[in-house]
């Protein structure tokens, strides 16, 4: 798995390496467990942020989305990223 070479990467990164490319793993799988989770994270933050935070541009007062309409456009935000991801992961 992937992330599990993430701090042999930082702290060994030749010996990490090799250890990577000895593993074979098939794109669909990869694709479902990164593309998706990693597309999530965007999302899911934008949706916290929105509905719970808020936003202010200056001076002015705090802009908060309610929870109901902060929702679909997180929604719509998932597939699309995860679309992005794909595309380019299937260019190079």
């Amino acid at each position: 798995m992937l992330l599990s070479h993430a701090f042999g990467l930082f702290t060994h990164p030749d010996q990490e390496w090799a250890s990577i490319k000895k593993e074979h793993e098939h794109p669909t799988r990869l694709y479902v467990t990164y593309v998706v989770i990693l597309a999530a994270i965007a999302p899911i933050c934008a949706y916290i942020s929105t509905a719970h935070f808020g936003w202010s541009v200056g001076n002015e007062r705090l802009i908060k989305l309610t929870e109901i309409s902060a929702y679909p456009a997180q929604r719509i935000d998932i597939p699309c990223d995860a679309g992005w991801s794909v595309c380019l992961g299937l260019r190079h």
